[in-house]
Parts: structure tokens; C-alpha cells; sequence
């Protein structure tokens, strides 16, 4: 089936099964209606593999673009994150088996590692959709930059640590299911480290893909077009624990 990747820039790059090539395409202007960076700064990517249809997620306007498999945009700015930080969310999003929606922040307003975590019962751009407020407890100085489900109900959320200037780090953690609630405080156990001297860069997406009873972790870094930075693919397999609970 190949990768469906977003940048930053507002555009969407399609991937087939051998990654050989890419089709670039841009967004439609009810999504990018401007050519400056901030306003294209598209950071995060939920799909519906039954339809086609995409929800992009925008930092610094918060707000979500969904896009149906024939090209038709819808733009919505929730209200939930009207006080999200400009330059922090929604930098993680991803569609529940069930159709709904969790949505992180990169960041809260006050600082630290605890982001503000949304669940949308439907469409998040859908204005009826019902919101519940929670957080997300990332490792400590780390901030969570992408998610995506296990076939199992888990979820793996990237979590990403910069240090100035270019020092790069992130840890994969794996969250057990959860329940929906007012304030809750959703947290997860690492399970991939990616820092010196091992491969360590500006990891920020991730894809799951199943192989028969295999399950398959993609990561994907961004190098911010700079050449000290490289755009890493990484494959990993997600296998369970000999005890039979958890994972190794």
C-alpha cells in the first residue's frame, strides 16, 4: 500500500510499496491559504483506510484540515485548542478504531513535559464533535510528536528532545489502553531509544503496518533542509515479550 507523508510546508508526499519514488502534491488553499511558512506548517497526519480520507493537523493557527479522497477540504480550528501554544499542537494526531480522534500538543502554555491531550468522539473537524480534555505525561524533557495505533487498542506516541542547537534525541513509548475522561493523565512505558551514538535525529512520525501476525514500526525524521540534519526511514518489529505481556 505504500506511505502517505506530510511535511511541514503544506505538502503531501506519496510513497509506493518499494519507496523508490514520491508523488508530491500540494493542499488545497482552504488548507494552505498562504504561502508563508507559519501558515503551512502542517504537523500532523491522521488517515481513514476505508475511505481515504486525511485530517491534517496546523501548528501556530491550530486547526484541522480534512481533505476527503475526491479533494474536497474542510478547515476547522476547535475551540479546545484556541489556547494552545502557536508553536506547539497539534504536533500529534490519529483515528481510534472506533472513529475517534486523539489529538496531542506538543506543548503546554506553562512549560515541562505534561501536553495537553484532546479526545474528539468524531470528525475533529466537525464542530458537533464532543471534546474531552486530558493530558499526555511524556518522558521528562522530551514533548510527544507523533502517535499511531497498535492493532491491539495500544498506542505508541514518539516523544522528541532538542537541545540547542541541532543535539537531537527520542524515545517511543507504548501506551496501554485507556479511559476516556475529564483530566486524565495518559502515560507510557519507552520502548525504542533513538540517541547518541546510535542514529539520533529530529524523529517526528511514525506508521504502523501489520505482516500477517507481524507487527512493523516505521519512524521517519525530518532534516528541517538543513544539511547537517538527514531524513532517516527506520523499520522496527514490535515482538511480545517471552513472557507473553509487554514487549522486547
Amino acid at each position: 500500500r505504500g506511505f502517505l507523508a506530510l511535511s511541514d510546508t503544506g505538502l503531501i508526499a506519496m510513497l509506493p510499496p518499494g519507496l523508490g519514488s514520491a508523488t508530491l502534491r500540494s493542499m488545497p488553499p482552504v488548507c494552505v491559504p498562504h504561502q508563508l511558512k507559519r501558515e503551512r506548517d502542517s504537523e500532523s497526519l491522521a488517515r481513514a483506510p476505508d475511505s481515504g480520507t486525511i485530517w491534517v493537523g496546523f501548528e501556530y493557527r491550530n486547526m484541522i484540515c480534512r481533505i476527503t479522497a475526491a479533494g474536497k477540504p474542510t478547515a476547522f480550528a476547535p475551540p479546545a485548542m484556541a489556547g494552545w501554544p502557536k508553536l506547539g499542537g497539534p504536533e500529534a494526531m490519529l483515528r481510534r478504531q472506533d472513529g475517534s480522534f486523539l489529538v496531542f500538543a506538543e506543548r503546554a502554555r506553562t512549560g515541562g513535559s505534561r501536553a495537553p491531550l484532546l479526545h474528539f468522539d468524531r470528525d475533529p473537524a466537525d464542530p458537533e464533535a464532543r471534546v474531552t480534555a486530558m493530558a499526555y505525561d511524556a518522558p521528562a524533557e522530551y514533548h510527544p510528536v507523533d502517535a499511531a495505533m497498535l492493532p491491539d487498542g495500544r498506542m505508541l506516541v514518539v516523544n522528541r528532545r532538542h537541545a540547542f542547537p541541532l543535539n537531537f534525541s527520542a524515545i517511543v513509548t507504548l501506551v496501554d489502553p485507556f479511559a476516556i475522561r475529564p483530566g486524565a493523565i495518559v502515560r507510557g512505558r519507552p520502548v525504542i531509544l533513538l540517541a547518541p551514538p546510535q542514529i539520533a535525529d529530529n524523529f517526528e512520525g511514525i506508521a504502523v503496518e501489520t505482516r500477517g501476525a507481524r507487527t512493523i514500526i516505521w519512524l521517519l525524521s525530518d532534516n528541517n533542509f538543513l544539511p547537517q540534519q538527514r531524513t532517516w526511514l527506520l523499520e522496527f518489529e514490535l515482538a511480545p515479550a517471552r513472557s507473553g505481556s509487554g514487549v522486547r
